[in-house]
């Protein structure tokens, strides 16, 4: 499985920073097909997939538990800066520490450090505890992600789900594990309650915010190359196709 994740990096992180898709494109990307259908339906089963609703990991020594947390200051207004922050351990060379790519706002810098910590770590057969202290990230995957695939990424006003296209790149993240048989958990965890963890994640995205700001990748590509990878996984029966 651990060949398998490098898919990830071989077609989808090897390209980190392409540029957005016009802004003409977004309502065709809305569009429901075939191919945005199969995640439609990933996403109103993916609560049941991730046991989010399960009790907490008694015995976290087997798991991959990694830290995530996104900052931002002056949040909502033109000056904001963003930042995000994923801590695997003491001194690992993978704590992740970088400027939010795009707009400048706290959820967005959560959810990237959400989508940079499955990125980073591609090449671990562990399962994965993700402990996040951002509420709105939670619940992005646990419950309004339902709905809103069925709605089409529209809220029920019709309004476009703001920052669907993070949210859409996370569940397909999410269910490539999934697909690979690996178990991934996201837990709520309270902030700045002198956890190591979460306050070591919460320096990072702070330090991560003074940084240049980065070009924000295309999303949507991302998305859609990573769900290429699974026509040609089913076609080997399940088995390593990088091999």
């Amino acid at each position: 499985m651990a060949k398998a994740l490098s898919i990830v990096n071989r077609q989808v992180a090897t390209h980190p920073y392409r540029t957005r898709s016009a802004p003409g494109a977004l309502e065709s990307s809305l569009a429901v097909t075939p191919t945005n259908r199969q995640a439609v339906d990933s996403a109103t089963s993916v609560d049941a997939r991730l046991g989010l609703r399960e009790a907490d990991v008694e015995d976290e020594s087997k798991w991959l538990v990694l830290y995530t947390d996104g900052a931002c200051t002056f949040n909502g207004d033109p000056d904001a800066r963003a930042g995000v922050g994923v801590w695997f351990g003491e001194d690992d060379k993978r704590n992740i520490c970088e400027r939010c790519p795009g707009k400048q706002t706290n959820n967005r810098a959560e959810l990237v450090a959400l989508i940079r910590a499955l990125e980073t770590a591609d090449d671990v057969v562990l399962p994965i505890l993700l402990k996040t202290d951002s509420a709105y990230c939670v619940r992005c995957v646990r419950e309004w992600s339902k709905e809103w695939a069925r709605n089409n990424w529209r809220k029920r006003d019709r309004t476009i789900v703001r920052n669907h296209r993070l949210i859409r790149y996370l569940l397909e993240l999410l269910n490539f594990r999934h697909l690979l048989g690996q178990r991934v958990r996201l837990q709520w965890v309270k902030a700045h309650k002198g956890t190591a963890g979460n306050e070591a994640a919460d320096t990072l995205s702070r330090v991560g915010a003074l940084l240049e700001a980065k070009r924000e990748p295309d999303w949507n590509w991302l998305r859609l190359e990573l769900e290429k990878c699974w026509p040609d996984y089913y076609a080997q029966g399940g088995k390593d196709v990088s091999a």
